[in-house]
């Protein structure tokens, strides 16, 4: 069910006639932790992801290991935060609303964080599967790999 939307980006989710639901799948966030986080799908083609947010716990700024993808807020209601980086410091661009059922681009190249503003929930795909995790970036110095079970908060595992 969830393989389709990496061959179907553009399809609309949930397909018309189903509501799944969301909270009974998802995955409590640690203490401390911005989300908790259930993977629905993956393969070599992609991952979808299931992530339950913790009010006002940011992610450290992260990429996605050169995958691309999209965020649909599914409950509440999440911000997101890109930066560019310029040599070994980054610029944030500040913070936009990314509003009930609204959907984020994430390029393979974006850094960005996120944060909900209240309880919240939302669905993750990127493609394709990072074959060796994701970077988080400090407000200044060098980037730190993360492998795949990782989370995109510090300390990273």
């Amino acid at each position: 069910m969830f393989a389709e939307l990496l061959t179907h980006p553009d399809r609309a989710w949930p397909p018309s006639g189903e509501s799944p639901d969301w909270s009974a799948q998802s995955v409590a966030p640690r203490p401390g932790a911005p989300y908790g986080r259930r993977i629905l799908h993956a393969s070599p083609a992609g991952e979808v992801l299931l992530l339950q947010w913790a009010p006002g716990i940011a992610t450290a700024p992260h990429d996605h290991g050169g995958a691309s993808g999209w965020v649909r807020v599914l409950q509440g209601q999440l911000e997101e935060q890109r930066y560019t980086r310029q040599g070994q410091s980054l610029q944030a661009r500040g913070w936009r609303s990314v509003s009930l059922g609204s959907v984020s681009q994430v390029g393979a190249q974006d850094i960005h964080a996120m944060r909900a503003v209240g309880p919240a929930l939302s669905l993750h795909v990127y493609q394709p599967l990072p074959p060796r995790g994701m970077r988080l970036f400090p407000a200044q110095g060098p980037a730190l790999l993360v492998g795949p079970g990782c989370g995109a908060w510090w300390p990273a595992c």
